[in-house]
């Protein structure tokens, strides 16, 4: 397989502006991957497309919708294309929904442990306003054909 892994930023200015398919097609072709597994959400919260997903964060910066092209050039040669998405992970959700982050135990007691920072609690309302429907929006506007949820170890 083939990843690409980007995790977009707020300062982002040139995203998707080198993916076209006629780009990507040729060096697929000459990689011959069984897979194709592009970003679209890193640990910083921010997307890679343009979501439509409410509360979504989309980088001012985003130019172009680069996997549209990814799956139109993965569809072109019949390679299934898979989404890089950082679970639970989530730096803009927890700064646009502090109720969503965990709260450690030594928190509660008044420590600082800054290894929790970003990190959005299972049991919020995160999974149901935010995850699921980015996932269903990725399957139904760009048929991806799978997920590797990543940064859900903490």
């Amino acid at each position: 397989g083939l990843h690409y892994d980007l995790h977009a930023t707020a300062d982002d200015t040139t995203l998707g502006t080198r993916s076209a398919p006629a780009e990507l097609v040729p060096t697929l072709t000459a990689l011959r991957p069984d897979f194709v597994q592009t970003d679209c959400k890193g640990h910083a919260g921010y997307v890679s497309w343009f979501s439509e997903t409410p509360g979504a964060a989309v980088p001012p910066g985003l130019a172009h919708d680069a996997l549209a092209d990814w799956r139109d050039a993965t569809r072109a040669l019949g390679v299934p294309l898979h989404c890089h998405y950082s679970g639970i992970w989530d730096m803009a959700a927890t700064e646009r929904r502090p109720e969503w982050r965990v709260i450690p135990a030594d928190a509660v007691a008044g420590g600082a442990n800054r290894e929790w920072e970003g990190k959005v609690c299972p049991r919020s309302g995160y999974l149901d306003e935010l995850l699921l429907p980015q996932f269903r929006e990725l399957v139904d506007r760009y048929g991806v054909d799978g997920f590797w949820v990543d940064g859900d170890l903490w």
